[in-house]
């Protein structure tokens, strides 16, 4: 299987994590993420073949390359799992200001620029977005509280 994107996935897996000069290891070896995988057989064995538009990653995104956090993912999942989005806390649930975005039904920059210009969080999340007309009317000020 050395030419499959199964094989892909676990050799540039073991280079992030082990080897100094690859351009990712300062944010994957670097940090001490570790591939706990003994060889390629057991890695596939536990992940099997990876479906069209998925690739490898790590559910807790500072744990090791490891049974049980490991998968196959698209990239919208994935992209939910970077270490470095931010995320807010709301009514009991903590999700990335692009989760919000979906299950709130604001754009990713209505949520920054609330944010930005000082609301609170119940109040960025909370607020229905403006009609064209009501922007008009209202203003900057009466959008952004400024």
């Amino acid at each position: 299987m050395k030419h499959s994107r199964e094989y892909a996935s676990w050799s540039n897996m073991r280079a992030r994590c082990r080897n100094p000069k690859n351009k990712a290891f300062r944010y994957y070896g670097g940090r001490g993420i570790q591939v706990k995988f003994k060889n390629f057989e057991e890695f596939f064995e536990y992940l099997g073949y990876c479906l069209p538009n998925k690739s490898l990653d790590r559910i807790n995104n500072n744990g090791h390359y490891e049974k049980g956090n490991v998968r196959w993912a698209d990239k919208k999942t994935q992209m939910s799992n970077r270490s470095d989005n931010r995320t807010l806390t709301h009514d009991g649930k903590t999700l990335t200001l692009a989760q919000w975005g979906r299950e709130k039904g604001l754009s990713l920059s209505t949520i920054w620029a609330r944010l930005h210009y000082g609301w609170s969080i119940p109040q960025t999340l909370d607020t229905p977005l403006l009609s064209i007309y009501e922007i008009s009317r209202r203003g900057t000020k009466a959008r952004f509280g400024k």
